[in-house]
């Protein structure tokens, strides 16, 4: 396949990523800044993924993580799923 035939499927494909993890668990980043960087480059889908327990040993505190992510759908809700 070449180039021209494989851009024209991405520009009719979901760009998506479904495992990010947060500050929440082992990552470097918000789930707000996750999804602002996931607008900002027209990914149109993503996986909010964290561990429960992380290898640091710190455990989720899922009540407001939860409550975290319900804030963050609904502020970005038109922009991405």
């Amino acid at each position: 396949m070449d180039k021209q035939k494989i851009v024209e499927l991405l520009k009719n494909t979901n760009i998506m990523d479904l495992h990010c993890h947060t500050i929440w668990s082992d990552g470097i980043d918000t789930a707000d800044e996750i999804v602002k960087n996931a607008i900002k480059y027209n990914i149109e889908v993503v996986g909010i993924s964290d561990h429960y327990k992380s290898y640091t040993g710190k455990h989720l505190n899922i009540n407001a993580y939860a409550a975290e992510l319900c804030e963050i759908k609904k502020k970005y809700n038109l922009e991405i799923k």
